[in-house]
């Protein structure tokens, strides 16, 4: 209950009792307006006491929202990472990984228009999320994950741009190496170092930002209300 109306009804309660204390009933007329003093006393706290209550378990109820909401907005953004990494690797990222240090890797990947739905659709509640190291984890960790996506979209238009050119070239004697080709296929395997730089990056973030998600959604189990 509010400050200011339990010192109303302090003083409310302090006069009555004076008042009865001075003037004591002494006729049934007297009792009959004393009872009805002190139901009219009783029927203002039990009204301010309702109103109160209700007015609590709204601000309750509300908390409980705002907290599930955080909760689903984490779980939505760990399984939009966790997933999509899943995803990754198994179509393209294993054989990033597989490549050797001084060879190119000779894989194009159609990079998604729009792979962060979830993200996008619900950047607008990372304000609410509590904890600050987890709020800049998730920025951190989709700007890295967006870094490698404009990675692989360089990468693939180097790639293009190899293939374009023959590796070998005709001439009268026989055929020599293209040397556009050669410097195109030296850029792309350099660049490539530069594709498996980011991939292991992005690995790292998003593992970082699953278990940081992990660890909140299970100390900040959903509200029961």
């Amino acid at each position: 209950m509010k400050k200011g109306y339990q010192v109303a009804l302090l003083l409310a309660f302090g006069a009555l009792f004076a008042a009865f204390a001075f003037n004591p009933p002494k006729t049934s007329g007297d009792w009959a307006s004393w009872v009805q003093a002190w139901g009219s006393i009783a029927a203002i706290c039990a009204a301010i006491w309702i109103a109160y209550d209700q007015h609590a378990k709204v601000r309750e109820q509300q908390a409980s929202a705002r907290h599930d909401e955080v909760r689903n907005f984490l779980f939505g953004i760990r399984e939009e990472l966790h997933i999509n990494w899943v995803v990754y690797m198994q179509t393209v990222g294993d054989a990033v990984q597989a490549v050797k240090d001084n060879a190119a890797v000779d894989v194009t990947w159609p990079v998604p228009e729009n792979p962060f739905k979830v993200y996008a659709s619900t950047v607008g509640l990372i304000g609410r999320v509590p904890d600050d190291l987890i709020r800049k984890q998730i920025v951190a960790t989709y700007v890295v994950a967006g870094g490698l996506m404009l990675t692989w979209k360089m990468h693939n238009t180097m790639r293009a741009a190899r293939d374009a050119e023959a590796e070998l070239v005709e001439e009268m004697d026989g055929t020599r190496p293209n040397g556009t080709w050669v410097v195109l296929q030296r850029d792309l395997t350099r660049y490539s170092q530069q594709l498996r730089k980011h991939q292991n990056e992005a690995e790292a973030m998003i593992g970082i930002a699953v278990d940081l998600i992990d660890t909140y959604l299970k100390k900040n189990p959903a509200s029961s209300v």
